[in-house]
């Protein structure tokens, strides 16, 4: 008797195994087991319809074979985070899940970049009997995780040439102010999210503040190299390398933005290596290289322009994001600090932008007298956040314009498009990106996958 095609999409869409097709990339040990195992036709309707060691053309070898379950390992020849990431945010949907040593961080790791899930090496039969006992979990799961609200597909080919065809400025942008307190770091991590996890473009977040940024803690990273190593190494060498700069960073879950932490106690700031003239040499030289490395160096600065690392930085931005509370004694710190740069330092105060922070209809300031004051433009008026959730997730290590992408909740959406109006400044071609992010997947009620658009944009 022949199947019928119909009868087998009709096994599918119910959520049973039946057509499962899988991809596995990694070690020829590792993957041996699997295809002999699990071959096309077999009758535990989980089968390997194909497998490779070199993790260079995975996404087109997953695409010509269509397969919704990806198997890879991190041994994989020219594996990266960012193969994971880019299929873990493939429009059509694929569970990945990664094939790890029983011991070392590769789970965090796979996981951090976007796989579902993991099978330990090495493989064994009951190895195999997981991966078909968890198929249809991981692919409903992977639907799922289409649906939820701030899920981002990769950008489609028509968006990126869309983007393409945009004139924009690649550069520098410290997020600065002369008063603590008002949410520079906030703002750092949240424009570089919007540059490299939503516009998906070369972006460093850069952690230069004197007096402690904790911009790992904002990102939710727990690294083992930061500002400081890199700064003694250009004592030691008088020099550094892109390779230098690439072995201190830290990616973000496989994304386009890399991290460099800064210092973790103000006392390291008197460290010779980041002081005076020591200091501005060092951070010329990496903002010269990061310049050249990323298409956005997006930097946190403490407040004062005294500190040879922080005036160092705003010598060289290509722009200013200047954070203001509003109320009076921040707004007159702005004025009278950049009237002193003017004088001293000779600013281009036309390269300083205002971004109006935690503002309030009632906080008894006038938009239009801000700007007046401190004689800047204004670039962002971003509401004050009355629910909570700016501190849940800076708590929580995820900046709150990932966390929140898709919200619900109409003070929470004004606080994201205020986020995303900011960084338009900085990059304009990201309107047109964030007009056209994804909406979610449609997944039947029942459980099956066959319902899912391919669509994730518009």
């Amino acid at each position: 008797m022949v199947e019928r095609e119909d009868d087998r999409m009709a096994v599918f869409a119910a959520g049973g195994r039946e057509g499962t097709r899988v991809f596995v990339c990694g070690q020829p040990e590792d993957t041996r087991l699997f295809v002999t195992a699990l071959p096309p036709g077999n009758e535990r309707g989980v089968e390997v319809v194909s497998f490779s060691n070199d993790a260079s053309t995975l996404e087109d070898d997953v695409e010509q074979h269509e397969a919704t379950i990806v198997i890879v390992s991190p041994h994989a020849r020219n594996y990266s985070d960012t193969i994971v990431a880019r299929l873990a945010r493939s429009a059509r949907i694929v569970a990945v899940i990664g094939l790890v040593p029983p011991s070392g961080d590769y789970v965090k790791q796979v996981t951090l970049a976007g796989a579902l899930d993991v099978l330990r090496t090495p493989v064994s039969q009951a190895t195999v009997d997981a991966l078909v006992a968890n198929s249809s979990r991981w692919i409903r799961e992977a639907g799922e995780q289409r649906q939820e609200a701030g899920w981002m597909a990769a950008i489609p080919g028509d968006v990126q040439k869309a983007v393409r065809a945009m004139g924009y400025r690649k550069g520098i942008w410290p997020s600065w102010s002369p008063k603590g307190g008002v949410g520079k770091t906030t703002l750092a991590a949240n424009v570089a999210a919007l540059l490299g996890v939503v516009a998906q473009i070369p972006t460093l977040l850069l952690d230069a503040n004197m007096n402690g940024g904790h911009v790992d803690i904002h990102m939710g990273l727990e690294p083992k190299r930061r500002l400081l190593g890199l700064a003694n190494l250009y004592q030691q060498r008088g020099r550094l390398t892109a390779d230098d700069v690439r072995s201190f960073v830290s990616n973000y879950r496989g994304t386009a933005l890399d991290i460099l932490p800064g210092i973790v106690k103000v006392e390291q700031a008197s460290n010779p290596a980041l002081l005076t003239g020591q200091g501005a040499a060092f951070m010329e030289e990496l903002l010269a290289l990061a310049g050249n490395m990323y298409e956005f160096v997006i930097v946190d600065i403490g407040a004062s322009p005294n500190v040879a690392i922080h005036r160092t930085v705003l010598a060289n931005a290509d722009g200013v994001l200047v954070v203001t509370t509003p109320d009076r004694c921040s707004v007159l710190d702005v004025r009278n600090v950049l009237d002193t740069l003017v004088e001293l330092m000779g600013i281009d105060r036309a390269r300083y932008a205002l971004v109006v922070n935690k503002w309030s209809d009632d906080c008894g300031l006038k938009r239009k007298d801000i700007t007046r004051v401190t004689k800047l433009a204004e670039a962002g008026l971003v509401p004050l956040e009355r629910t909570g959730q700016m501190m849940f997730a800076v708590n929580n290590g995820e900046p709150f314009v990932l966390s929140h992408l898709g919200t619900k909740d109409a003070r929470e959406q004004q606080v994201v498009e205020a986020l995303a109006g900011v960084a338009q400044r900085v990059y304009p071609p990201l309107e047109t990106i964030w007009r056209s992010r994804g909406k979610g997947v449609e997944v039947k009620k029942d459980g099956g996958i066959l319902g899912a658009l391919d669509s994730l944009f518009g």
